[in-house]
């Protein structure tokens, strides 16, 4: 009879303990019927889930080591970011011609093999004791990892869940690190996922057809997410399925809390007092194990983690050459070296643009068949079909408020407007604002002003008049509801290094009328940049992927990226970020395809014309 009593007391307690798993179906079994769905095997996907705030762990293939692709630069970076908590490394210090800091993004955001490769020498040049420090985070001892997880970067689901562990239990000293995960290729792997709400801070890895992904996921129930496939037909979209149905089960399963109503509910005031009875000590650590998982409430989504985007800024884009140079086979001819290949013209920085959520830059010339042009020294045009540079490069957005776009009158700016629709590039101009609703909920609003070239509307510097017009504009976006508005404006005198009073004094009121940033562009070199009140105001980006000229004086650009954060509460520009960059890819030449600085010596020079320093 005793142990009778004691089976049934035992059944009471694991059913009313069930009941809200069996209410909303286990995590391991959306798993199990997701991998039944799309056809995945244990040769062909593993997987690893863990609730952040209970602890509940489900793998499939929890052991089984699978091709890591670009994940290792988690714990790579990790490793780093503990090395300079210990004063070993400096991260304004430089590893092969990188920055610590910056190649630490660049490995995260952008999965910059380069950049990855110069952290790896700063843990050890030892291939062994690196990838032991990579382990660190794992749970593994030495003796249970498998020869390839030192030769063929294989990882497994429990490595990268106890890691994601790791990082996620000391957040203040990986703060950094997350921020990265945050930003990192939104839109893509489990970051498909995003449109739920919920943010995803993740790494990412793809090689030779294997693709994997590992998050920190903070929905109402946070939890951790591993996946790794291995020749899956679209694997990116089953990763970013996958990711969006574990959000739908976090939030849909019951709340723990409620725990404490069900027990008492499901066994009633007899069960309860017969289970004291009939094991007493055994009911109360039951009890109290119960009140321990009710007390454990799920974790609040950091302060890092709060929902930001990442917006690209570039100078002077002129997709085609000079009047002149059309149908010439030469090197100065843009449309000559590009030999047709849409990607070519962007496809050293096309990683970093395809990586944010918004890319915009001046588009000084026209797409056009026209040939009626102004009386005017430099006229610049490509075909119609050359507006698919911009897309294929990563390019949202540009702004027509230049003394180019109407290089060929108003029909050429009319075929300009309409290929950049058929494109579906944004365009904003004089009158005409920018507004683009960017994923997770924010309404971006641009407007961009010309003050080059007015054929006497305007005194040169004539603020007044300016403002006047841009204040209409700044109307318009605050009336549409834009969380953020950047001003994109033409001005100045050309190759001059500092910007005239009265661009300073333009900036500042447009700063105060409300604007969160100001770009400039036109002097086709860059300017010193300065904050006032806060917004960042960058005089001149100088010229970036530039058909007007094949052997520029200058070959120093950048590419400037503001972070916004906010939410239901209003939005803000909370960081700027520069990456130094050279107009061309070549020597000596420019072959039209800017590339990102990796060299210390310039990467400092471009900082140092600009006087960059990030935001406070």
């Amino acid at each position: 009879m005793q142990k009778l009593r004691i089976f049934i007391a035992i059944l009471l307690i694991t059913a009313a303990l069930a009941l809200p798993a069996a209410a909303a179906g286990s995590p391991g079994g959306v798993i199990d019927a997701f991998a039944e769905e799309h056809g995945l095997t244990e040769d062909n996907f593993v997987c690893g889930w863990q609730d952040i705030a209970t602890g509940e762990t489900y793998y499939l293939g929890a052991d089984e080591f699978f091709v890591a692709g670009s994940m290792y630069k988690l714990p790579l970076c990790m490793a780093i970011t503990d090395q300079i908590a210990a004063g070993e490394t400096d991260p304004d210090g430089f590893v092969e011609g990188y920055r610590i800091a910056d190649a630490m993004r660049l490995a995260i955001v952008y999965s910059d093999n380069d950049a990855a490769q110069a952290l790896r020498q700063a843990v050890s040049a030892d291939r062994d004791t690196y990838r032991e420090r990579l382990a660190a985070y794992s749970g593994y001892e030495m003796s249970e990892l498998p020869e390839e997880y030192y030769t063929d970067n294989r990882i497994s689901p429990r490595f990268m869940i106890n890691t994601l562990r790791w990082l996620y239990d000391h957040s203040g000293d990986y703060e950094q690190v997350i921020d990265y995960m945050l930003e990192a290729h939104p839109g893509h792997y489990f970051k498909l996922a995003e449109t739920a709400g919920a943010p995803v801070a993740h790494k990412y890895g793809y090689f030779e057809g294997c693709l994997s992904d590992c998050a920190i996921v903070y929905s109402e129930r946070p939890f951790l997410l591993v996946a790794m496939t291995r020749g899956v037909p679209n694997a990116e979209e089953v990763l970013g399925d996958l990711c969006a149905e574990m959000i739908a089960w976090s939030e849909s399963a019951p709340d723990l809390s409620g725990a404490a109503a069900v027990l008492p509910a499901a066994l009633g005031a007899a069960g309860l007092i017969g289970l004291f009875a009939i094991f007493p000590r055994s009911a109360l650590a039951i009890l109290a194990a119960a009140a321990q998982l009710v007390s454990a409430a799920p974790a609040s989504v950091p302060e890092s983690a709060a929902r930001e985007w990442t917006l690209s800024f570039a100078g002077d884009c002129t997709i085609g050459t000079l009047h002149e140079w059309q149908g010439t086979q030469a090197r100065n001819n843009m449309l000559y070296v590009m030999g047709g290949d849409c990607a070519y013209p962007f496809s050293g920085v096309s990683e970093v643009f395809e990586n944010d959520d918004f890319t915009m830059v001046n588009l000084e010339g026209t797409f056009t068949g026209e040939t009626d042009r102004r009386g005017k020294e430099f006229s610049f045009r490509a075909p119609v079909e050359y507006a698919a540079v911009l897309p294929a490069g990563g390019v949202e957005a540009v702004t027509l408020a230049n003394n180019h776009t109407r290089d060929y009158r108003e029909a050429g700016l009319a075929d300009t407007v309409a290929a950049l629709d058929g494109q579906g590039v944004l365009h904003a101009d004089e009158g005409e604002p920018l507004i683009a609703e960017l994923k997770g909920g924010l309404r971006l609003g641009v407007a961009a002003f010309n003050c080059v070239e007015r054929d006497g509307e305007f005194a040169v510097g004539d603020v007044d008049g300016y403002m006047e017009r841009l204040s209409a504009d700044y109307v318009k976006l605050d009336e549409a509801g834009c969380g953020v508005k950047i001003a994109f404006i033409h001005w100045g005198w050309e190759y001059r290094s500092e910007p005239e009073g009265w661009m300073t004094e333009l900036a500042h009121r447009l700063v105060d009328l409300g604007f969160d940033a100001v770009i400039g562009s036109h002097a086709h070199i860059l300017q010193p940049m300065e904050y006032c009140g806060g917004a960042p105001v960058f005089y001149s980006l100088g010229n970036f992927c530039y058909g007007g000229h094949s052997s520029p004086e200058d070959y120093d650009t950048a590419i400037v990226q503001l972070t916004v954060t906010g939410g239901g509460d209003g939005f803000a520009v909370t960081g700027v970020d520069v990456l130094p960059c050279s107009v061309s890819s070549s020597a000596g030449y420019n072959d039209f395809r800017p590339r990102l600085y990796t060299g210390e010596g310039d990467i400092a020079r471009v900082l140092e014309k600009l006087r960059f320093t990030p935001a406070a």
